[in-house]
């Protein structure tokens, strides 16, 4: 009661406050028209309960009363037979006989509805009275037909035994009545006040629901005026957000997605599902990471890496598919999330790539250029001398390259050039290295070959593949280049010695007439 005073006071208050002006009378309405339907039916089912539980005892009474009726009929039957089993040894009489199995089966079918008709959990009612008879019906079912101890059923002893038997159980069946008739008037009367006494605390509460209601309509209505404003708020983010070039995806505290723009959305293929608000950032990744597998992406990272981890200490590099690039930025936000800003920096990312490549590589011929070819050198060089294998470095000039420049011109020279680095190329085996030193200068290193025949085979199948014509202008062309081969480790151990010392063989295989191939010897 303190309770409900206290509720009422707040109500009052309530109306005399501005705030109850604000409040939707229709929505008002709507919830005290909901308790008002919750009270009534609940009232309805109290009295259902009520009116419903007297005839179900008064049913249950009658069919005690039934079964008090059959079992006095019978025991009046037994008891005619057992007068007449005095004067004559055995009931002789059929139609007598006759009518007491009548009136067992009586009792018995009674026994079954009742059986069939009430649960069995308690010893009260019609539970106690079928275990009272059930047992007196099956003892005399037995006699009537079996006799007893050797007597015949028709007997006097038997017929004596069975008067008792009913006798004794339809004296406790009648007492049992009388008990059963006194525990169903205390039973309505202490349900009866229950009822009342739910019905009176249920009319308390529904009164408390229908406070707390209006105070809750007044709350609901504030916080939809609020969020009313913090909607027009978040549009106009929103708004903004979906303009930025950049893809930003904001998560909250919990690591929900709150809003996602439409750039960020392009950076990355797949269900556009994955990235409605409300799923997790580990969801988020999850189905990212998926669809770029859907798509034959090489992806060596984890879900987690593609939206950049929160330890992160700056911005993360990620190498999508397609030559793609995105650069990924976590930023925290005042109320305790993260703010997710990816860039596409795809173009970027093909110019530094590009600039990286050109640095180590010719321009021309897609060939390694010296540094980068002295420097692949060099790891071969280490791995023969680990395993004590030779290796074969070959150096290559194109031969009167300087003429062909001066009477065809420079263009028809780089024709040339990029047709002789991709024959040197196609005769060589993959694991072979071939780079482009300077101009007209080329050299090969051979790594896990057989011994010196597998070079001198290899450097004779770049001068036949050379030597085939070249189209330049319609017209057809052929190219002639020497080269010198150099052996480690007999003939020198660094990278710039044996492409000296194949310098040397190559020179001389000019001085012999161009065309051809020259190992190096060692000056004696």
């Amino acid at each position: 009661m303190t309770s409900c005073l206290r509720l009422g006071y707040r109500f009052v208050w309530l109306l005399r406050s501005d705030r109850w002006r604000s409040v939707d009378g229709l929505g008002l309405l709507a919830v005290l028209v909901i308790a008002v339907a919750i009270a009534y039916t609940a009232h309805s089912r109290m009295e259902g309960i009520r009116a419903g539980l007297a005839p179900q005892l008064f049913d249950q009474h009658l069919d005690i009363v039934a079964l008090e009726v059959a079992a006095a009929r019978l025991n009046h039957l037994i008891e005619r037979a057992r007068r007449v089993t005095v004067n004559a040894d055995s009931v002789s009489d059929t139609t007598t006989s006759h009518s007491v199995n009548l009136a067992l089966g009586e009792v018995t079918t009674i026994l079954a509805t009742m059986r069939r008709t009430y649960s069995f959990d308690s010893v009260a009612g019609a539970s106690a009275a079928h275990a009272l008879m059930r047992p007196a019906v099956d003892d005399l079912s037995r006699w009537l037909v079996q006799g007893v101890h050797g007597y015949q059923p028709t007997s006097v002893v038997v017929m004596e035994l069975a008067y008792r038997r009913v006798h004794g159980a339809l004296v406790e069946l009648s007492a049992l009545r009388e008990q059963t008739v006194d525990a169903a008037r205390r039973l309505l009367s202490a349900e009866s006040e229950n009822v009342d006494q739910l019905r009176r605390e249920f009319i308390i509460a529904i009164v408390i629901l229908a406070l707390l209601a209006m105070g809750f309509a007044v709350a609901i209505m504030h916080q939809r005026n609020a969020a009313r404003s913090a909607g027009s708020a978040r549009v106009r983010l929103v708004d903004a957000l979906d303009m930025a070039a950049h893809g930003i995806a904001v998560f909250d505290s919990q690591d929900r997605l709150l809003h996602c723009n439409a750039r960020f959305a392009l950076l990355y293929p797949g269900d556009v599902e994955a990235l409605q608000p409300g799923l997790s950032f580990s969801k988020v990744a999850s189905a990212l990471t998926i669809a770029l597998r859907d798509e034959a992406a090489a992806i060596g990272w984890r879900g987690s890496t593609l939206i950049a981890p929160r330890a992160s200490a700056g911005p993360l590099l990620i190498d999508l598919d397609r030559g793609r690039c995105v650069q990924a930025e976590v930023r925290p936000t005042s109320e305790g999330g993260t703010a997710l800003v990816h860039t596409d920096v795809s173009e970027w990312c093909r110019i530094t790539q590009r600039l990286s490549y050109l640095a180590t590589h010719d321009s021309l011929t897609e060939l390694p250029a010296r540094a980068h070819f002295e420097s692949r050198l060099q790891q071969a060089l280490n791995t023969a001398g680990r395993f004590g294998q030779e290796l074969y470095v070959m150096f290559i000039d194109v031969d009167a390259f300087k003429l062909v420049n001066d009477t065809l011109g420079h263009a028809a020279g780089d024709t040339v050039l990029v047709a002789v680095a991709g024959r040197l190329r196609a005769s060589l085996r993959t694991q072979d290295v071939v780079g482009r030193l300077s101009g007209d200068e080329f050299a090969v290193f051979l790594e896990n070959t057989t011994g010196f025949a597998e070079a001198r085979a290899t450097a004779q199948r770049m001068l036949d593949n050379v030597a085939l014509p070249i189209e330049i202008d319609g017209q057809e062309f052929r190219q002639t280049i020497s080269l010198g081969i150099a052996q480690y480790p007999s003939d020198a151990t660094t990278p710039r010695a044996l492409l000296q010392c194949a310098d040397a063989a190559c020179y001389r295989a000019k001085h012999l007439g161009r065309n051809g191939a020259s190992v190096y010897a060692t000056p004696s």
